[in-house]
C-alpha cells in the first residue's frame, strides 16, 4: 500500500496578498523550480499536529470553566445561594474573564511547545482589503445560515428555537449589551479562529486534505456550541456551514485576519438584527452566534 502523501499544513497565500516578505506574485508562465514553502514549522522539525491543536481547545474551554467554578466559590463564599439572584453584569463579567482565561492558558500552552503562532496567524497586509473582504464575508454568511435554519426548522415543523445566553445578555442593554459585544465580536472570533482554522484545521489539512479538514474542523466547531445543540439541534447545520465558510476564508488567504473579521461580523450582524427584532417577535428567525 503506498505511503500518503502530507499535504502542506498551511495553505500559501494567494497570488497577489501581500506576505511577510512582501507581494506574493504568480510565477512566469513556463517557469520552472521548487515551489514556495506552505508554512513554517514548530523548531526541530515538527508541525502543529491534532493532538497539540485538541489539547489548545481543550485548555481554552477548561480555562473558561475553572474561572465560572472559581466565580462560583467566589459568590457562594461572599454568602450568595441562588446564583440566579447575582447581579448579571457580575455574571456577564466572570464569563468574558473566563474566555481570556482560556486564550491565555491555550496561548500559553502554545508557546510551551513552541507552536510556530506568527505562520499560524498568516499574513496581513493588506489590512483593509482583508478586513473589508472578511466584514462582507461575515454579514453574508450570517444572512446565509440563518435563511437556512429557519428553513430547515419550519421543515421539520419543530418550534423549538436555538437559545443562547450571551445573546439574551445583549439584548438587555447597558452594561451586559457592551461585555456581551465584547464577549462575541472581539474575544469568541480571535480564540475561536485560531484554535479551530489556525490549529485544527492545519492539522487536518496536512493529514487528510483539504476537503476532509474542512468537513472535520467545521463540525467539530459547531459541536462545541453545546447551548445551542440543546436547544435546538437543526442549528448546527447553520453552525457548521459557518465552519465551512471561515475555513475557505483561511485555505484561500492564508491567513487568519479574513476569517477573524468574518466571524466578528457575523456575531456582530446576529446582535444587530437580534437588537433590531426584540420588539418584532422575529427574534426566532436569527441564527445564532458562533
Amino acid at each position: 500500500m503506498p505511503d500518503r502523501v502530507p499535504h502542506p499544513d498551511a495553505p500559501p497565500p494567494p497570488a497577489g496578498w501581500s506576505g511577510p516578505h512582501g507581494a506574493v506574485r504568480p510565477p512566469a508562465p513556463g517557469a520552472t523550480g521548487p515551489r514556495p514553502a506552505a508554512g513554517p514549522a514548530i523548531a526541530g522539525g515538527a508541525t502543529v499536529g491534532t493532538g497539540l491543536a485538541t489539547a489548545a481547545i481543550a485548555v481554552y474551554f477548561l480555562g473558561q470553566l475553572v474561572v465560572g467554578v472559581l466565580a462560583g466559590g467566589l459568590l457562594a463564599g461572599a454568602g450568595v445561594a441562588d446564583v440566579g439572584a447575582v447581579d448579571p453584569v457580575l455574571l456577564l463579567g466572570a464569563a468574558v474573564a473566563g474566555q481570556v482565561g482560556g486564550l491565555a492558558a491555550a496561548v500559553v500552552l502554545l508557546r510551551a511547545r513552541r507552536a510556530p503562532l506568527a505562520a499560524v496567524v498568516g499574513p496581513v497586509r493588506p489590512v483593509a482589503r482583508r478586513l473589508g473582504a472578511g466584514l462582507g464575508l461575515g454579514v453574508a454568511t450570517m444572512l446565509g445560515s440563518s435563511l437556512l435554519v429557519a428553513v430547515l426548522v419550519r421543515l421539520s415543523g419543530s418550534d423549538a428555537v436555538p437559545e443562547q445566553l450571551i445573546l439574551d445578555e445583549a439584548l438587555a442593554g447597558g452594561v451586559r449589551t457592551a461585555l456581551a459585544l465584547v464577549a462575541a465580536v472581539v474575544l469568541a472570533p480571535v480564540a475561536e479562529e485560531l484554535l479551530f482554522r489556525g490549529l485544527l484545521y492545519r492539522a487536518l489539512r496536512r493529514r487528510r486534505g483539504v476537503l476532509g479538514a474542512i468537513v472535520v474542523s467545521s463540525v467539530a466547531f459547531a459541536v462545541v456550541h453545546l447551548d445551542v445543540a440543546a436547544t435546538q439541534p437543526l442549528a448546527l447545520v447553520g453552525l457548521t456551514l459557518v465552519g465551512v465558510v471561515m475555513a475557505l476564508a483561511y485555505e484561500r488567504t492564508g491567513g487568519l485576519l479574513v476569517p477573524v473579521a468574518a466571524h466578528a461580523a457575523y456575531n456582530g450582524t446576529a446582535l444587530a438584527l437580534a437588537l433590531a427584532a426584540e420588539r418584532t417577535g422575529a427574534l426566532d428567525l436569527l441564527g445564532v452566534l458562533t
